[in-house]
């Protein structure tokens, strides 16, 4: 089959990104040609190359090609498709809540809608999706993911894998983690960012992974046991007995939508078992492994590829060539800002980089001023409390003379005289009188 696959950004390692990535590699490997599409593209792009798959940012370049099916997985996609393509079978399949992953606003004749999940297919139909829904899971390379070393009885590493994870959360994490002795590491988003094949390289170094949605998938795949933790809702921990339960809503955290303190987090991972690896990791495979979930959705593109689409009616038609051309003239606006301006943000990082080096530097000297000063205080109040103590002595020592009544006058005088001197000036001994 000719097979349009498209995706509202290819730009990083997201969940639509992956998922549209291993389809389109499975899709070649069976055979079939693979054209994806997005505006969008960055750092995906050499990984679809690699699997011999055109990625294009214009739909025009291939209009004049017999697609046998649309796959999109975005609503303004899904509307571009169309507009280019009026009778195209098309395939839509929803990944979440977001907008942008809500059916069409209009009626584009959509052949079949599938979602992620079950949960997803409910709310598809709530949209107003129409027709049987199908669930189309996430395809997760079983070549790529897969045990390379057994986790340990004890769990003592743990890794954080998200795109989305706000400070809170992770400090959440490093808080339960800390008293169990579990060392962790923190990876996507404004973290460290990594290729998919180190994904699974540190997801083998670990026996927990905190992770949503395809992340928790991989680290089963991976013999790891996944705890559904991240922004906003958490699930906790997966074990075989409430697998298929939390697979329901594609372990997104909001079958339970629990908000885990430290401590809850920690009863989380003290329900840790090994043997669960095993088991999971089996059920992981039944209903994620990406040979099998692209075989169904090549049957479901030959089902629609076999029912006519009707064109749509004039007036839908000319509101979808104006949103299509608004939505392209907005892009080229966007995309030109954005050339324009990548030497000067490269400037102003590096910029950014002397002045963090340079704050460093002043930092770190006027932190040895200040160790410098506290010592120097620490000596001015040993001399202080010297001088108090001398003072103090020297006044009782005035008192006890006074006391002596049987002196003689010039002695009772003397010693009278010492005290106020004293009292005046503590910190300058006199000579004998």
């Amino acid at each position: 089959m000719r097979v349009l696959l498209t995706n509202h950004q290819l730009l990083d390692f997201g969940g639509s990104e992956l998922y549209t990535l291993t389809l389109a590699d499975h899709l070649r490997r069976a055979g079939h040609e693979v054209t994806a599409y997005s505006r969008y593209v960055d750092r995906l792009r050499p990984h679809f190359e690699a699997a011999g798959v055109t990625v294009i940012q214009d739909l025009r370049e291939v209009e004049d090609l017999a697609f046998d099916v649309a796959h999109v997985h975005h609503n303004v996609s899904a509307a571009e498709v169309r507009h280019h393509f009026p009778t195209l079978p098309m395939v839509f399949v929803s990944h979440g809540l977001p907008f942008l992953e809500q059916p069409p606003f209009l009626d584009l004749g959509v052949s079949r809608f599938a979602a992620v999940s079950e949960a997803g297919r409910v709310r598809l139909h709530g949209l107003g999706a129409a027709g049987d829904i199908a669930i189309a899971r996430n395809p997760i390379d079983t070549g790529l993911f897969a045990p390379a070393a057994p986790i340990a009885k004890r769990p003592t590493r743990a890794l954080a894998l998200s795109s989305m994870m706000t400070p809170r959360k992770g400090q959440v994490i490093l808080d339960a983690c800390r008293p169990l002795g579990i060392l962790c590491r923190f990876v996507g988003g404004s973290r460290e960012r990594v290729e998919p094949r180190e994904i699974a390289a540190l997801i083998n170094e670990v026996d927990i992974v905190f992770a949503l949605g395809r992340g928790a998938v991989e680290a089963m795949f991976c013999g790891r046991i996944p705890i559904v933790f991240d922004q906003p809702y958490s699930d906790g921990i997966v074990t075989p007995a409430n697998f298929r339960e939390v697979m329901t809503d594609n372990f997104s955290g909001r079958r339970y939508r629990r908000r885990l303190s430290a401590g809850a987090l920690a009863d989380e991972i003290r329900a840790y078992r090994v043997r669960y690896a095993e088991s999971l990791r089996g059920l992981a495979l039944e209903h994620f492994e990406a040979g099998a979930r692209t075989r169904e959705m090549l049957t479901l593109y030959a089902a629609v590829a076999a029912e006519p689409v009707m064109p749509l009616p004039t007036v839908t038609r000319r509101a979808l060539a104006a949103f299509v051309e608004s939505v392209r003239e907005t892009r080229q606006w966007t995309y030109a800002d954005r050339t324009a301006s990548a030497e000067h943000i490269e400037a102003a990082l590096r910029t950014a980089e002397r002045e963090i080096v340079r704050l460093v530097t002043t930092v770190a000297a006027r932190d040895a001023e200040v160790e410098r000063l506290q010592m120097h205080v620490g000596l001015r109040d040993t001399r202080i409390a010297h001088l108090e103590h001398t003072i103090e002595a020297l006044a009782a020592e005035a008192v006890r003379l006074r006391q002596h009544a049987s002196l003689p006058g010039r002695l009772h005088a003397a010693a009278a005289h010492l005290a106020v001197r004293v009292h005046r000036k503590p910190m300058r001994p006199e000579g004998r009188q």
